[in-house]
């Protein structure tokens, strides 16, 4: 897998965040240009600047949604990340395997077939237990 930088969310101390809290204040904040979990955090927040503005909610309790909404953003692109993340490995073993599978297809050496179908195996499972466990049978045969 490359090491290149995927962006899946902006952070809260980065300046276009504020720009978007600010703009989500006044209502003048463009929501279709958001990624999905942005469009849910600033139209809730949009909501809660808007009752606050109207009284209809004390400053602490509109601190307290914000952030209980800020905290819901968060976690939605934590595990947005890591679904990312995970994508990103299965692309790699789907390639691995690939290369895998035409080493095979060029070896004559049973030993060496089977050794690289077990790491095929491994790759197309990203199951690292299986790989270990049959390389360590293939030792005692």
């Amino acid at each position: 897998m490359k090491n290149d930088m995927v962006i899946v969310g902006r952070l809260k101390d980065d300046v276009g965040f504020k720009a978007l809290e600010s703009a989500a204040y006044t209502g003048n904040i463009n929501l279709d240009i958001l990624s999905p979990h942005e469009f849910k955090y600033f139209s809730l927040l949009v909501k809660i600047y808007d009752d606050f503005k109207s009284k209809r909610i004390a400053q602490p309790d509109a601190e307290s949604r914000k952030a209980k909404i800020y905290a819901d953003y968060e976690k939605a692109v934590e595990e947005n990340f890591s679904r990312l993340i995970d994508n990103l490995k299965w692309l790699d073993n789907l390639n691995k395997s690939e290369d895998l599978r035409q080493r095979i297809n060029k070896s004559n050496d049973k030993t060496e077939m089977l050794t690289l179908a077990i790491e095929c195996i491994s790759a197309m499972t990203c199951d690292e237990s299986f790989l270990k466990t049959y390389n360590s049978k293939l030792d005692t045969l």
